[in-house]
């Protein structure tokens, strides 16, 4: 039986169910898993998912052929359980590279083009701004650009890291299947994630290079690759890496990966996109008996797909008027006393699609009133 770990409900991940499956989830999740076609007895729930709760409704389990999870902020602790009840015993050091962002950096140097590390108590001069960061926090929770150490860093807790010049950021998601890219697509920030602590905004759509530099996007493919190749993989891994890019120069330098899909409902932009849906994908190789081949894909988007992210401003939001068909939509509460601090912390999510860069160009100046005025009401 594979055991699949996860503490949300089912309708984000596509979830497939399969006489192979089982579940282990909250208690208030389970009967979002019983009405998507899980059984009574492929369904478990545990009390907290506290490392020694997990080891012990394990230890109760008869036939365990693997255990995995789309949860980030359980990926460490899913990769000790893996390690102990099944034959992958690398599994510990695969999740913990990919959790530990300072371990993700060590891991990866000197081989990999990326920020450097900063030790405080071996530097005799720190740069004159540097980053810092929690190792095992997502959404960009607690970055900073600071130009002092702050007093409450730890090294147990954080880490610093030199600052890099780029003027965008690449995503690049998909499939790996034993250890090699299966299924890859990119997109592309548009402004600095760490801006929308001032803006309250950000965009995230189909890469801009697929038509006119299908080169960069072979060299984005290319460096995940080499990403993936050094931390290691499951046999199925769906991957979410980050890469900064400097266009004067045309360098490209990693950010960061996790072992799972993109967040700002990336799998739905390759479905508009590409025609491919990534989640589908994935659970029917995860629920194979046999690892099959990689089939062919569209690689090239017929439109470009587009991801709009409005963020808690501390104030009253009205939603952003689009003049396109929306293929998703999604109102957070509103929270007028809250300021986003970080990707989680959002007030409303949109998908919508245009046939090319062009009519972006034109749909992100239309929003620019909305961007400069609504959100500083």
């Amino acid at each position: 039986m594979k055991y699949f770990i996860y503490r949300f409900s089912p309708e984000s991940i596509g979830l497939q169910p399969a006489n192979q499956l089982a579940i282990v989830c909250p208690s208030q999740q389970r009967q979002n898993y019983l009405s998507v076609g899980f059984a009574e007895q492929q369904v478990f729930t545990v009390a907290d998912f506290s490392l020694l709760e997990l080891l012990l409704f394990f230890k109760s389990q008869p036939s365990i052929d693997d255990i995995f999870s789309l949860d980030e902020g359980l990926i460490h602790l899913v990769g000790i359980l893996k390690a102990i009840f099944t034959d992958d015993k690398n599994a510990w050091e695969i999740a913990y590279a990919y959790k530990d962002k300072k371990m993700m950096r060590q891991t990866l140097a000197p081989k990999i083009k990326q920020p450097s590390l900063i030790d405080p108590c071996a530097t005799d001069a720190l740069p004159a701004k540097f980053i810092i960061k929690p190792r095992r926090e997502d959404s960009g929770r607690g970055v900073a650009i600071v130009t002092a150490v702050p007093d409450y860093f730890n090294s147990t807790e954080y880490l610093l890291e030199t600052v890099e010049t780029f003027d965008v950021m690449f995503t690049c998601d998909g499939i790996a299947i034993n250890g090699e890219i299966g299924y890859f697509f990119s997109h592309e920030y548009v402004g600095n994630i760490l801006a929308i602590k001032t803006d309250f905004f950000n965009l995230i759509r189909t890469n801009s290079h697929y038509q006119s530099n299908d080169h960069l996007i072979e060299r984005l493919e290319a460096a995940t690759q080499a990403v993936l190749t050094r931390l290691g993989t499951d046999t199925i891994q769906p991957f979410h890496a980050e890469f900064f890019y400097r266009t004067e120069t045309d360098e490209l330098s990693f950010c960061e990966i996790g072992k799972r899909f993109g967040g700002g409902q990336i799998p739905l932009l390759v479905k508009q996109a590409f025609n491919f849906d990534l989640l589908a994908t994935y659970w029917a190789l995860v629920n194979n008996a046999a690892v099959p081949q990689v089939k062919d894909y569209q690689r090239s988007p017929t439109c470009l797909a587009v991801t709009l992210a409005i963020f808690q401003n501390g104030r009253q939001q009205a939603p952003p008027e689009i003049a396109v068909p929306l293929a998703f939509f999604r109102e957070y509460p509103q929270q007028p006393a809250r300021r986003a601090k970080s990707l989680a912390d959002l007030r409303y999510l949109l998908v919508f699609c245009l046939p090319g860069n062009r009519e972006f160009n034109q749909t992100f100046l239309s929003l620019r009133g909305y961007f400069e005025h609504e959100q500083r009401k």
